[in-house]
């Protein structure tokens, strides 16, 4: 009686998930500690200087870069205490020009 040799086949997916792999970007990404608070502010900052008439809302804020609550408050403060930001009737911000 012969028996069949083993046969191992290593797939693109046993592969991936192997201990010793390096992770992907976005999981490399994910792993790094937030930006501090003057990133956003700095980032924010551009923005809003790169698109003249720029107007957004807290939600769209945070939609828009990823922003949680507590981080986005901080950013919006930051830039309406150095007059660089303000608040319209309608609740969204502009710059202050």
């Amino acid at each position: 009686m012969r028996s069949e040799p083993i046969r191992i086949v290593v797939t693109r997916t046993s592969r991936r998930r192997s201990i010793g792999r390096v992770p992907s970007r976005v999981e490399a990404a994910m792993l790094l500690p937030p930006p501090p608070v003057i990133d956003w502010v700095r980032l924010v900052r551009a923005e809003y200087a790169e698109f003249p008439g720029l107007h957004l809302t807290r939600p769209q804020m945070r939609r828009l870069w990823g922003l949680d609550e507590a981080t986005c408050e901080r950013v919006i403060d930051a830039l309406q205490t150095v007059g660089f930001l303000r608040q319209t009737a309608s609740g969204a911000f502009v710059r202050d020009e």
